[in-house]
């Protein structure tokens, strides 16, 4: 396991555990920026969620669960650098459940096979030239 891949364990397990939790939230999640409300940014810190569960299933899973997490920080640290996106993570998944995660596993993940497939749209560009 790569020195990246060890130091996303932590938030990767806490994502995990939010299958353990079952049940309501205790509470909505209430973000503490205006930006964080955004609903492209929620979306976005759903997707993070949804890979760091991946990530924090095994080892078999960190690298894929990390390279999704930092796409969807990415985006969000894009659009609003200043705010504590790991922070709003948190909170976030402190209020979710799995029940509230499940639907965006297949909306997050099609983000990241269309940003895919258009990449190596590009490179077949290239090597065509």
């Amino acid at each position: 396991m790569n020195r990246v891949s060890k130091a996303l364990l932590p938030l990767a397990a806490a994502c995990a555990a939010l299958t353990l939790a079952g049940g309501a939230a205790a509470q909505a999640y209430q973000p503490s920026s205006p930006e964080a409300a955004r609903p492209e940014n929620l979306a976005d810190m759903q997707c993070m969620a949804v890979y760091g569960y991946l990530a924090g299933r095994g080892d078999e899973n960190v690298a894929a669960g990390a390279l999704g997490m930092f796409y969807f920080l990415g985006r969000l640290e894009g659009r609003a650098p200043a705010v504590d996106w790991m922070r709003e993570l948190y909170l976030l998944t402190d209020t979710l459940t799995d029940e509230a995660l499940a639907p965006h596993f297949q909306r997050c993940g099609q983000v990241l096979i269309d940003r895919g497939e258009a990449m190596q749209a590009a490179a077949a560009l290239y090597s065509e030239n």
